[in-house]
């Protein structure tokens, strides 16, 4: 997930470094834009997705093991 994050940082970044803007400074600014923290948000929603279907396919497969040990 931390290459996720620092990919959307470095697409919104872009801009600010083709404008001749320092690293620190561009970096500032993408993270203040209104569109990156829609972006990261998205990102976030998307992670929490991910882990409720591993959550529930965990839960499903020591549901199945407990199963057939009673078998």
């Amino acid at each position: 997930m931390p290459e996720r994050k620092n990919n959307l940082l470095a697409y919104h970044m872009r801009g600010y470094i083709e404008a001749d803007m320092s690293i620190a400074k561009a970096e500032a600014l993408a993270r203040t834009r209104y569109e990156y923290i829609e972006d990261l948000n998205d990102l976030m929603k998307q992670l929490e997705a991910a882990e409720l279907v591993i959550h529930q396919y965990k839960t499903e497969q020591a549901s199945c093991g407990s199963r057939q040990i009673v078998l």
